[in-house]
């Protein structure tokens, strides 16, 4: 799903491209309810049902991708590696998705762990390492993410509107 657009947008012309991301965008939000239905009744049967479904749809993606796909773009410097911000950006989103994991739980004689020192370390660490990021990336000469495309006022609004869930099942695809 991360990458569908930009194979969209590669893949069709102009003229067709709305269709193609507007086709793939139902297809994901109808994939994403279909999904829950299915994977609950499977999960009733047995919650391992749940593999026999997803892992042959993923493999068969897969292998149909890198049969079927080709490389149009095309490219006139090859980027380097932006080691600074891939390292800001993981490790600073992952103490925060860490440190939010264990802010749900209990901690001491609370019920919630919010007050740990831990949370509290993750938490603010990750946040200041993903303000690094933002640094780092503007400094950068191959940047990890182009910053500049959020001045686009429709490129902004568009991130901002695929945030928002539409729905109990399109909330699992969101942001």
């Amino acid at each position: 799903m991360a990458n569908s657009m930009a194979i969209l947008t590669d893949a069709f012309p102009v003229s067709q491209r709305g269709t193609a991301l507007g086709i793939n965008q139902v297809a994901a939000l109808a994939g994403s309810f279909m999904g829950l239905l299915i994977g609950r009744l499977l999960a009733d049967t047995n919650w391992r049902a749940v593999f026999l479904v997803s892992v042959p749809v993923g493999l068969f993606g897969t292998v149909w991708g890198y049969l079927k796909l080709r490389e149009v773009g095309q490219r006139g410097t090859r980027g380097r590696i932006d080691w600074a911000g891939n390292l800001t950006f993981g490790v600073g989103l992952i103490a925060v998705l860490v440190g939010i994991t264990y802010g749900i739980q209990p901690y001491g004689g609370h019920t919630m762990g919010w007050t740990s020192p831990l949370v509290l370390a993750l938490l603010g660490g990750g946040l200041v390492l993903l303000a690094l990021f933002l640094v780092v990336e503007r400094r950068s000469d191959d940047p990890l993410f182009h910053l500049d495309l959020f001045r686009i006022r429709a490129f902004s609004a568009g991130n901002l509107a695929g945030c928002w869930p539409r729905s109990a099942a399109a909330a699992s695809s969101s942001c």
